[in-house]
């Protein structure tokens, strides 16, 4: 395994190959760092614990700082050459997946995920998860009974077609579609690892592994060169009219500037923004700590925002009581209609669209991911393809021009 000096900058900007990799520290033996083949980044410890070699995860990358996964590890490496075993559980093992997915929860997601995805690792459980396989050990789980309980929740499967014995499937059932099932077998996998690695299941194969997801057909959209004039258009037009309040067509036209995501600018607060470095720092973003360069232009908004801030309100963009954040779904609607836009465009379509202009731009995939904040190229490399669509169809378009003239 590489050995490297681990660094917070190092952490932050190495990019993933589209395979495994672990760094180890150089200062803390058995202390390093995994990043997956799609750029997840986790720090680790791997030591020989009674006589057996334990590679154990202490943390994301994206929630714990170099600094205290770090502290998190000579804690843990103390107790080891102490003599104690700090990942041995005093529980049994678990007999239900009630059980699994209770410990699962308590002492994976609620630790070391984010609060949002821990949320939703719960809705799955109780939603889809847990009234299908509340019958079922995990002991005894087939890799059939994950095909049926993968097409049921998908609605492909009635319970007459069901070939697994054990699962509790039936007419009424909550259905969530191909994606949600997708998910659900994302995370059947991740907890059947969790208790697997931590000695609450005692079987070491994975049911789950080998069973294919379902195709997802990713639709992107954004808005054309026409759609930003219309909307730009439209911005002047609501204040001129003033049917909606300037901090709201400011937030949304940030957002189209920046390609932030809609909380980064929502939630935005004064303590954040840098005007004289022309740079939006966030401590704690979907994927970590990240800076958002903006533009003249957005410069000029949040210097205005400055200028007209309300009494002591931490928001830079604050709602009717400035005690509170801005928000923008009516307004949003109301510009969208003014600027005769498709009902399907969301607030989130904004990023899509400066995304997709960056690439239209020939700006490089890397530097596109900088922008954006993404953790995995993977994400970003739509908006190549996108861009190279685009472009096929300007050819195609200026010939159809062409021949109308010739013609």
């Amino acid at each position: 395994m590489p050995r490297t000096k681990l660094t917070q900058l190092f952490v932050d900007q190495f990019c993933p190959s589209g395979k495994e990799i672990i760094f180890f520290d150089t200062e803390l033996p058995g202390f390093g760092i995994r990043i997956a083949p799609k750029g997840t980044k986790s720090y680790i410890i791997q030591k020989r614990i009674n006589g057996r070699e334990r590679k154990q995860m202490i943390g994301r990358a994206n929630i714990l700082k170099l600094s205290e996964a770090r502290n998190r590890a000579k804690s843990l490496i103390g107790q080891i050459s102490d003599g104690n075993d700090p990942f041995a559980r005093s529980s049994e093992a678990v007999t239900s997946f009630q059980s699994l997915f209770d410990v699962y929860v308590v002492e994976h997601a609620k630790k070391l995920k984010k609060p949002r995805s821990c949320k939703e690792d719960q809705r799955l459980i109780k939603n889809h998860l847990l009234p299908r396989l509340s019958r079922i050990s995990p002991e005894a789980l087939a890799r059939q009974d994950v095909t049926d309980l993968k097409l049921h929740i998908a609605g492909d499967l009635t319970p007459a077609q069901a070939r697994g014995s054990g699962l509790r499937l039936s007419e009424s059932r909550l259905k969530g579609g191909r994606v949600t099932a997708n998910r659900c077998l994302s995370l059947l996998s991740k907890v059947y690892n969790f208790g697997s690695d931590h000695g609450y299941i005692a079987r070491k194969d994975n049911p789950v592994v080998r069973v294919p997801h379902f195709r997802e057909r990713r639709r992107e959209e954004y808005l054309d060169r026409q759609e930003i004039f219309a909307l730009q258009q439209a911005f002047r037009a609501s204040l001129r009219l003033r049917t909606e309040r300037r901090s709201a067509v400011d937030a949304i036209e940030v957002l189209l500037l920046t390609g932030a995501r809609l909380s980064e600018i929502r939630l935005l607060r004064w303590a954040e923004v840098d005007l004289n470095d022309g740079v939006i720092f966030k401590a704690d973003t979907k994927t970590g700590a990240r800076e958002i360069f903006i533009c003249e232009r957005t410069k000029r908004i949040l210097e205005r925002r400055l200028r007209v801030r309300k009494g002591q309100s931490e928001f830079v963009f604050p709602g009717q009581k400035s005690s509170r954040p801005i928000t923008l779904a009516k307004p949003w609607r109301r510009i969208r209609e003014m600027a005769n836009l498709s009902a399907d465009y969301s607030l989130h379509t904004l990023r899509h669209t400066f995304a997709t202009q960056a690439a239209i731009n020939n700006i490089s995939p890397h530097r596109i991911q900088k922008l954006l904040g993404h953790q995995s190229l993977d994400t970003t490399s739509i908006y190549i393809t996108i861009a190279k669509q685009t472009s096929k169809q300007d050819v195609q378009d200026i010939s159809q021009i062409l021949n109308k003239r010739r013609n």
